[in-house]
Parts: structure tokens; sequence; C-alpha cells
């Protein structure tokens, strides 16, 4: 049984770290989108002197949520690594996790549902197919932390009592 717990718990510890590269890779991705094009078409669409102030907006509130999103699976993936290293936590971050696991459902059904009904976007056709892949890679390695959340715990629980 200890045997199980330490896998389980050197498994936590890797699930923690993939979810803080998640994190990071929601940042990169972010930058790429800002980079690729983010405002095409905005240009004649928007009277050009509202159209400072409009970029503004919109990088100023993307920023922001991929902030707070960072910052979420930080807190996921830092937990996760210290109850995998033995540490006691409280079940906030696995809630926090269970609800971006939730999201990434929605968000991932989706996707998959814009792809079989419309087919693979002309423009970004592969970069979107790749998008959607990583979030459910991500979704995948959120539930699976939960998972082995609660495996350490039952298993530490039958090791103490």
């Amino acid at each position: 049984m200890e045997k199980k717990l330490r896998r389980s718990q050197v498994t936590l510890v890797t699930l923690g770290t993939g979810v803080i590269l998640f994190g990071v890779w929601s940042v990169v991705k972010s930058l790429l989108y800002f980079r690729t094009g983010l405002f095409t078409g905005l240009d004649t669409q928007v009277e050009p002197e509202l159209l400072p102030y409009i970029k503004l907006a919109v990088v100023v509130i993307v920023a922001l949520f991929v902030l707070a999103d960072l910052g979420i699976r930080l807190k996921i993936g830092r937990r996760a690594r210290a109850e995998g290293m033995g540490r006691r936590q409280k079940n906030g971050y696995l809630i926090l996790a269970a609800l971006i696991v939730l999201v990434n459902i929605i968000g991932d059904l989706l996707g998959v549902y814009y792809i079989v009904k419309n087919g693979v976007p002309e423009q970004s056709g592969l970069d979107y197919v790749v998008s959607v892949l990583v979030d459910l890679s991500s979704t995948v390695l959120l539930a699976e932390l939960i998972v082995t959340v609660l495996r350490v715990r039952k298993l530490r629980a039958m090791s103490e009592g």
C-alpha cells in the first residue's frame, strides 16, 4: 500500500507541474493570437478615432482573463504538487480544478462541434485543430489530477488508520 501511495504522490507532483505548464501555454497562446492578427478587419468596422481605445480595451480584458487563468492554474498546480509531496491541502483547489474541467468540457465540446458542423476553418485550420486538441489534453490532465488527489487521500487515510 505504501508503494501505491508513493507512486500516486509522484504522479500528483507530475500532474501539478503539467497544470502549471498548461497555464503558461494559455499565456503563450494568447500572445500568439495577438501577434497573428486578432485585430484583422477591425480597421474597416470601427471609426478610426475609436480604434486605439477599442484595441486597448480588448488587450486589457484578454490580459486580465489570461492572468486570472494563469493564477488559478498556478494555485491548482502548486497545491497538487504540495499534496504530492506529503503536505495536506484543503479542498479549495480541487473545487477550482473541477470548475475548470466543467468549463473546459463545454468549450471542448463546442470546439469539436464546430469542427464537425462547419469543417476545419480555412484560414487557421491546423492551428484551430491543434488548439482544440491541446485544450482536450488540459481537460484530461485536470480530471486525472482530481482522481489522483482522491486516490492519494484514500491511500493516506488507509495507511494511517
